[in-house]
């Protein structure tokens, strides 16, 4: 059944399950790393995509030997570079958004384009 959830839609729940978990909320405060995979993991099958979980886990791991709890990060892209308006209309295509956007271009855009490097994934 969870093979019809597009991958992406996978990978996203468990970056935004991770998130939950670990950003400060108004009615508690943030879990460390270590918790949330735990509380992720606990949830394959269930929740989340086995093969998910077990990639994101391993990126974690290689990440904490790398980086303090306090600098966690990591940077997850598809290596090519993307207008910020060309990622909006491709993921409001994937999801079937109907919509318009309204580029208010009286206003700083910040950063233009943005190129993730996804070079973790595969080291």
């Amino acid at each position: 059944m969870g093979e019809r959830i597009p991958q992406y839609a996978r990978i996203v729940a468990v970056a935004d399950a991770f998130d939950a978990i670990t950003t400060t909320r108004t009615y508690r405060e943030s879990h460390d790393v270590t918790y949330a995979v735990e509380e992720i993991k606990k949830n394959i099958d269930s929740q989340f995509d086995r093969d998910v979980v077990n990639a994101f886990v391993r990126v974690i791991e290689k990440q904490k030997t790398n980086a303090s709890e306090d600098n966690f990060l990591i940077n997850v892209g598809s290596g090519r570079e993307i207008s910020i308006k060309d990622l909006a209309n491709l993921i409001a295509e994937k999801i079937g958004y109907s919509g318009t956007f309204n580029w208010d271009t009286s206003k700083p855009n910040g950063t233009p384009r943005k190129f993730l490097d996804s070079g973790k994934l595969f080291s």
